[in-house]
């Protein structure tokens, strides 16, 4: 296990060596390519050790997934050389063409989301897809203590152990989900703000998103028939966050 997680991290050290002189475009912060490319499938998570020995995979939706041990080896590599370079937080956030790779770092391992969309997400959703994974990570860590304990020994682990946890994961999901979709009414109910909808309005509505209410769009008829302005502000939150609300399956209000 550990020479073929050394083996992994050198040939994605390899790979990203070429990827990196062809490109030039990796720092801090963000590994970026112009150059678009179809080889890993969207809405993809991944969780790896540290040292690059794949644990889980799973794919949201219906797209074919790449094999988790090339991601995992590449993604190993691209932190281990972040290290090298002297950048302690390593590589958070990856890009190619349409592709995006978000890494978030848990105790012994990495969650990773490959996503083939850009997700443009703002401050109003940027804290929903790290939570998300930070979520994933600590309830992976919790419930297999042992066993990624062995892995990151290098021993082996039977196959299948990490299995189960898609049930954890589609549970995790549907709980974002509810929190996403009072975002997202909450984000509608601002924006029409800023497009001068009367506070009035806008404010007990989101109070009582804040209070537990799930669904308060009921309510966005009225408004929107009073002050046609409603709509543009609508049609802006569904056009500018479609990424996030797609990843979480959130159903978007029309604007007509």
């Amino acid at each position: 296990m550990e020479q073929l997680g050394k083996e992994l991290i050198d040939l994605g050290l390899n790979v990203l060596w070429i990827f990196v002189s062809s490109n030039n475009i990796l720092n801090k912060k963000s590994f970026q390519s112009s150059r678009p490319t179809n080889l890993m499938s969207r809405k993809d998570l991944y969780i790896i050790t540290k040292d690059g020995a794949a644990l889980f995979d799973y794919t949201i939706g219906e797209f074919k997934q790449v094999d988790a041990v090339l991601v995992s080896g590449f993604l190993s590599a691209v932190n281990s050389f972040a290290t090298k370079m002297g950048w302690p937080e390593g590589v958070s956030y990856i890009r190619s063409g349409a592709l995006e790779c978000r890494i978030w770092p848990g105790k012994d391992v990495y969650v990773a989301f490959i996503i083939e969309t850009t997700l443009n997400a703002t401050h109003y959703t940027e804290h929903l897809v790290e939570d998300l994974a930070r979520t994933i990570s600590e309830r992976f860590e919790a419930k297999f203590p042992l066993e990624i304990a062995k892995a990151v020994d290098g021993k082996f682990c039977k196959g299948g152990v990490f299995s189960n946890f898609r049930e954890d994961v589609n549970e995790i999901l549907a709980d974002f989900k509810n929190e996403t979709y009072q975002l997202y009414q909450k984000v509608v109910l601002i924006e029409s703000m800023y497009a001068h909808v009367p506070q009035k309005w806008c404010v007990p509505l989101i109070e009582r998103l804040g209070s537990g209410e799930l669904d308060v769009t009921g309510e966005f008829h009225d408004i929107r028939k009073r002050y046609p302005q409603m709509k543009k502000a609508i049609a802006k939150v569904n056009r500018d966050q479609a990424p996030v609300w797609e990843l979480f399956g959130i159903p978007l209000y029309s604007p007509e």
